[in-house]
């Protein structure tokens, strides 16, 4: 009878002969990556370096980005402000509850979904393809959006300390329903056909307002106004015609009188030629 060392020497000669036979099949070595795997590991460290490196290749402008994966998101996360202009960021995901400044110029963002609840800073949402603000922060101190396609103004902060822009060419506004109540200045695009009837029950309290005017409205029934709690300059965006500015001077010239201006106002617009400002 052989003894356990006559056999596990056998066994280990036999395993020998096994290794030998294919030595592949024990090689330390790992497989050589497939062509698929080799994009994939190229893909992801050049997105982690696409924020510290200017020269990357444009390439990269096609991809989209979520902004928890930002490879600075750490950073700005700590520090309470949010800066990522030109990121090609297509969702908020991972946005704080509270943020300071929130600042995402030039992303590919559509729904501000899963973006931050409260804004103490400045929110600016300027050239994205954003629709609304549905979902939106709830308070901010200044809010900004320009060139956006925008449609409805709901889901705007109730209220804004300073700037409440929305402005650009591509916005097509049918109403002011969800425009802030208080906001330091407002300006936003003269919807309808000129007439300021519009602003009637738009607003609780508003300092300056700046309606942006294009082609082809008449304004007029500018003593609606003087119905706005608090306003004290009113502006209209519309080049620099003489006419326009002359009026304007002279409601702005009552205009911090409040209601017990707009007789006033009225009998001088009728006066310099303007009949149709000098109407509610």
């Amino acid at each position: 009878m052989k003894s356990n060392t006559e056999l596990l020497r056998e066994m280990m000669n036999t395993l020998n002969e096994i290794w030998r036979e294919d030595d592949d099949r024990f090689d330390d070595d790992p497989p050589e990556p497939t062509e698929d795997e080799k994009e994939q590991a190229e893909y992801r460290e050049r997105r982690a370096n696409y924020m510290d490196n200017e020269d990357i290749d444009h390439e990269i402008m096609h991809w989209d980005w979520v902004l928890a994966d930002l490879p600075h998101y750490d950073k700005m996360a700590a520090s309470g402000d949010f800066y990522f202009e030109e990121r090609n960021v297509t969702s908020l995901e991972g946005s704080p509850y509270v943020v300071h400044d929130f600042i995402f110029t030039r992303n590919r963002v559509s729904s501000l979904a899963n973006g931050p609840y409260k804004v103490t800073g400045t929110f600016d949402c300027s050239e994205n393809r954003l629709t609304s603000f549905e979902h939106g922060p709830s308070k901010a101190s200044y809010f900004y959006s320009e060139n956006n396609p925008i449609t409805s103004l709901k889901g705007s902060p109730e209220s804004v300390k300073g700037d409440y822009y929305v402005v650009g060419p591509e916005v097509k506004l049918q109403s002011y329903d969800g425009i802030p109540q208080h906001a330091g200045c407002i300006q936003v695009p003269l919807i309808g056909d000129g007439s300021l009837r519009v602003l009637k029950g738009c607003f609780g309290q508003v300092i300056y307002l700046n309606l942006v005017v294009t082609p082809g409205q008449v304004i007029r029934n500018v003593l609606n106004a003087f119905m706005i709690n608090g306003l004290t300059r009113l502006l209209f965006e519309c080049g620099k015609d003489p006419k326009i500015m002359e009026a304007q001077a002279i409601v702005n010239e009552f205009l911090p009188m409040g209601k017990k201006g707009m007789m006033q106002c009225q009998t001088a617009l009728i006066k310099a030629g303007f009949p149709d400002w000098g109407t509610v």
